[in-house]
């Protein structure tokens, strides 16, 4: 068997996008890619989840949600209890039993009291 290429970086391997024999230390710290990939992949413009203009006010991000979900896209259920929450909807129109049985004030009683739990037992 013929040995495997060495350079003074070390051994060669193949970039995951080009195939292109590269030093293993250069896969290493550029993600398994090559110098040109890995720049390729710098300058690649990766969609950016719209999430609400903050200078619309504070619950914007919640309108946001509201106007995706009626639109067609599907929400996680946490997602659609969150901006149901924040937007007081009644607790009629809510559609799923999380959404119905959702309550944020015994959620965050729940969480104070392992706040508390936590705080207590390290003392």
């Amino acid at each position: 068997m013929s040995e495997p290429s060495k350079t003074s970086e070390g051994q060669l391997m193949a970039c995951n996008c080009c195939h292109t024999p590269t030093a293993q230390s250069v896969l290493a710290s550029l993600g398994a890619r090559c110098f040109t990939c890995y720049l390729a992949y710098c300058r690649a413009q990766l969609p950016k989840v719209y999430v609400g203009d903050k200078r619309q006010g504070a619950r914007s991000w919640a309108h946001a949600l509201k106007r995706r979900e009626e639109s067609g896209e599907v929400l996680s259920p946490t997602q659609r209890v969150m901006w149901r929450e924040a937007l007081a909807v009644a607790p009629a129109l809510r559609e799923t039993p999380i959404e119905r049985d959702a309550d944020l004030n015994e959620a965050k009683n729940a969480a104070a009291r392992r706040i508390a739990e936590y705080g207590g037992a390290s003392r």
